[in-house]
């Protein structure tokens, strides 16, 4: 499955620029996860053609911080400082960013950065919490 490759290879470049909190993607179960995480989620939505399917893929990293661990929201303006860096660097340079983002399943041909919601606290759950969002277009390859 595509996205889950996409997914995987995602989680992999955010696990590189994110030092302070852990980095999943869906596949790891709720349960097992840290309250204090970078989510990535990739929702792939498929157009046919004549040859392969053209994919487009909406993205959202979810920052989330356990207010015990950032009373005053530094930590999680922190790590969405350095993934909206990411984020933006990648709207920069289509051809770096569509490499980079391409993996042996899917072709990366066109990126947007859709922006994000500020930094919001859930009370309920006690953390802080931002979503971004990007989206990506390409062709799904056949094995």
């Amino acid at each position: 499955m595509f996205e889950q490759d996409l997914e995987e290879n995602l989680v992999s470049i955010f696990d590189d620029i994110v030092t302070t909190l852990p980095v999943y993607g869906m596949t790891v179960p709720s349960e097992t996860r840290d309250l204090s995480n970078v989510l990535v989620k990739v929702a792939p939505h498929v157009r046919r053609s004549i040859n392969n399917p053209i994919c487009d893929c909406s993205v959202e990293i979810q920052i989330t911080v356990a207010k015990t661990e950032d009373r005053d929201t530094d930590s999680i303006s922190s790590v969405s400082g350095v993934v909206i860096d990411q984020l933006s660097d990648w709207a920069d340079d289509l051809d770096t960013t569509c490499d980079a983002l391409t993996v042996d399943s899917f072709r990366v041909d066109g990126y947007q950065y859709m922006g994000g919601e500020p930094i919001a606290y859930d009370g309920g759950q006690m953390v802080w919490f931002q979503v971004l969002k990007i989206q990506l277009s390409g062709v799904k390859i056949s094995a």
